[in-house]
Parts: C-alpha cells; structure tokens; sequence
C-alpha cells in the first residue's frame, strides 16, 4: 500500500524501517507514532514523485500496520465472550477472520454501517477519531 500525507495523522501508528548495522538483525520494521515531521517526509515525496511510479523497486521506509486481534486489544476494543467481534465505546465493530477485515460504524442499537476500506490500524485511528474526537489510546504503549 502506497501511504499519502492526507491520510495520515500526528500520532498515526506505522511501522518504521530501523537500520543498524551493529545490532545483528541489521534492519527491522518497528511501530511508530507518526509526527509533522513524518508528514512533512509523506507530501515531499509526493510532490517530488508527481504521481510517476519509479523503476525498479523502492525501499519503504515506512509499512501500514494491518489490523490484527492483538492490535485491537492493545487500541482498547473489547471482546465480548459470546462474540467473535471487537467492539469500542459502540461506535465501532471489527472482525478479523484469516487475513479479511471487516469493520462497521454502529450508529444505534442493532444497525451499523460496512465500512470497507478500513484495512490497517492508522485507517482505524482516522475512523474513531472522526466519530469520537477521541484518539486511540495504546494499553502497551510503543518503545
């Protein structure tokens, strides 16, 4: 997945490649919380590249997070024992089944609405934000 700047928000989690020649795994992808500056880099890229698809292959330096139940968990979404579903203050649904996500905007008691573009977790932010005003606050927070 191509990220754009307008998508992201400060505070949006992404995994970031860390390159360190000394450490023996020599480069990893770990979670980050997104800052202007991060933003700043998104929309640069952007204007340089103008839309155009570079030869060969490009390295990212930053991955989208897919959705699974252990980040559900850690953003605060909650289990019930008789559901297979994740639910946070009734206003978002999310199941994970295998590697498809589906996500719904509850907006009154047994009525919801498909959301089907909301495949990783700073897609997830965006959404409850928008619905709450509320960020989604981690349980474990990132190194």
């Amino acid at each position: 997945m191509n990220i754009k700047a307008s998508e992201l928000r400060t505070g949006n989690i992404l995994d970031y490649l860390i390159e360190d020649k000394l450490d023996d795994r020599q480069e990893w992808y770990e979670p980050s919380a997104v800052d202007w500056q991060d933003i700043k880099y998104f929309a640069e890229r952007e204007a340089k590249n103008k839309g155009l698809v570079p030869n060969g292959p490009v390295r990212e330096h930053y991955k989208p997070i897919p959705i699974t139940e252990d980040w559900l968990v850690n953003l605060g979404f909650v289990q019930p024992k008789d559901k297979f579903d994740y639910y946070k203050d009734d206003l978002i649904e999310v199941c994970v089944q295998d590697d498809t996500v589906h996500v719904w905007v509850l907006y009154s008691v047994g009525s919801a609405i498909q959301v089907f573009h909301i495949q990783y977790i700073h897609q997830l932010q965006n959404l409850y934000f928008s619905l709450s005003g509320k960020e989604l606050e981690l349980k474990t927070p990132l190194k």
